[in-house]
């Protein structure tokens, strides 16, 4: 395990980054503690000349630094419970209903109390509100309650309250206008083309935008395990990238250029999402990645994780405790750290069969990281994760292609674009209809008490020392076969050379 992380520096970082958050959040004095061992590593890299260490843990000394900065503003806002402002506030996103009250996320626009840019979470009658909203309140501010104070820090919410009195503007900052353009945009194309139900699919797919989608259909999402598929992540952007780099890949091809494509579409893709937790994990590692191709060179996609979770927590030290953000992560590692190592040594030269084998490994390694999370906080696992994946990862990959196509094609060709959406409409009902009938069936969902998270970790470990010792034996068998070709052919260097080339 020490010589895979050796070998993964950044994940070495964005571990380090989350035992400061976790530290830093439950006591002051461990995250003192953290910041001292991290600068003496520090002074030993700089001693030894160790490069890329010396960076890890200059990394992690301003992790912490970040973290006494965080945890010094939420102090200063608690300190304003119990006393009445007036601000300028813009709408952001609902996180609870109920007939007689609503609790929403907002953000501080002008106020002579607040600072600009303070999220503050607060009730309000119930009256809908679009992204960007900005309204003048009077809010009666109050501490945050303790049962929920880790996933307020998570979404960097450190004081909550309740309006009082407000008036709607009829303003909106400028980028959630854009945003709302094309959020809009895509709502109104897809609605006009498509039946309701796969319209409201097909919005969460692109955009992320869950809120046409029924309450029980969502449910439904959960318990056959693919909620994944309607958080915009990793997934959804890969499909996406990919789909632009080939289109461009056919008439023209410079790395430059390719960043410059990467770089943009991660952009838009993440404002148009809205900046979630789990689109910038995977817009971080696209563009690290972009970053790789401009300096050629070499990146391991761990270490492009790793990247992304450092900086993301250096930002905002206490996502740590997001949700979205936890299972985004551990199923992007599970994929690279067990799936693909075991999909590269398969030798299954049939579509079908291979499509079938790597897709449940797949299913299987993003399940088992985020496993402990899952019990923990939602009390229960999917039965039909895996076979709910077989039968629509496919779909959903030419679904959403088609779908960005149609959606491009509409500006300049709506009639082509109709047809499209036309055909689409039919691969979303059968999305639809798979999902609402694994999700209901009685046996989808198998509850589990608290403790088993534990267990589940453990699993994880076992798991991940099988295949490093796996590793290790493989890399003896090479050594033995190699040192055998050397004595065969006599110690030649270029049949040497010609033989590491090929393993």
């Amino acid at each position: 395990m020490i010589d895979y992380l050796r070998k993964r520096p950044m994940l070495i970082s964005a571990v380090g980054c989350v035992i400061s958050a976790v530290c830093g959040f439950y006591s002051f004095w461990a995250l003192a503690l953290c910041l001292l061992l991290f600068a003496v590593f520090l002074i030993f890299s700089l001693f030894k000349k160790q490069a890329v260490f010396t960076v890890v843990w200059i990394l992690l000394v301003v992790m912490c630094i970040s973290c006494f900065s965080n945890l010094k503003k939420a102090e200063k806002l608690e300190s304003m419970a119990d006393s009445n402002i007036n601000a300028y506030i813009s709408f952001e996103s609902t996180t609870y209903k109920s007939e007689g009250f609503y609790r929403s996320t907002f953000e501080v626009v002008k106020s002579e109390t607040l600072p600009k840019g303070t999220k503050i979470s607060l009730w309000h009658t119930p009256l809908n509100f679009s992204l960007g909203d900005i309204l003048y309140a009077q809010i009666s501010l109050s501490e945050l309650d303790e049962d929920y104070k880790a996933s307020n820090f998570g979404n960097k919410i450190y004081i909550s309250g309740n309006i009082e009195e407000f008036k709607k503007l009829d303003t909106t900052d400028n980028i959630s206008k854009a945003v709302n353009k094309i959020r809009n945009y895509v709502a109104k194309t897809v609605f006009e083309n498509m039946s309701k139900e796969s319209a409201a699919t097909v919005c969460a797919l692109v955009s992320g935008d869950r809120s046409y989608l029924e309450d029980r259909f969502y449910d439904n999402i959960k318990a056959s395990g693919v909620a994944h598929v309607m958080v915009v992540s990793g997934m959804h952007l890969s499909i996406i990238v990919s789909l632009i780099l080939k289109i461009i890949e056919k008439t023209v091809y410079k790395p430059y250029f390719k960043a410059f494509i990467m770089f943009c579409t991660v952009i838009i893709m993440c404002a148009v999402c809205g900046f979630t937790n789990s689109i910038l994990r995977a817009g971080i590692t696209y563009i690290i990645m972009a970053l790789g191709l401009l300096l050629n060179r070499p990146y391991s996609g761990e270490n492009a994780l790793g990247g992304a979770v450092t900086f993301i927590l250096i930002s905002s030290p206490f996502t740590v405790f997001n949700i979205g953000f936890q299972l985004s992560v551990l199923s992007t590692l599970g994929i690279l750290a067990v799936a693909l190592p075991i999909c590269k040594h398969l030798d299954i030269n049939k579509k079908i069969p291979k499509y079938i084998i790597e897709t449940t490994i797949l299913s299987l390694s993003a399940m088992l990281l985020t496993l402990p999370i899952t019990i923990y906080v939602f009390g229960y696992v999917s039965n039909m994760s895996v076979f709910t994946n077989l039968l629509i990862s496919f779909p959903v990959t030419i679904i959403l292609s088609a779908s960005v196509v149609a959606l491009i094609l509409s500006i300049i060709f709506p009639f082509m674009a109709s047809v499209l959406l036309g055909f689409v409409d039919y691969g979303v009902k059968y999305i639809n209809s798979v999902i609402n009938y694994l999700g209901t069936r009685s046996f989808a969902v198998t509850r589990l008490p608290p403790f088993v998270s534990y267990v589940a970790v453990l699993v994880i470990l076992v798991v991940f020392e099988v295949l490093l010792t796996c590793k290790k034996r493989q890399d003896m068998l090479k050594l033995k076969e190699m040192n055998e070709k050397i004595l065969k052919e006599g110690g030649n260097w270029r049949k040497w050379q010609s033989f590491l080339k090929t393993h």
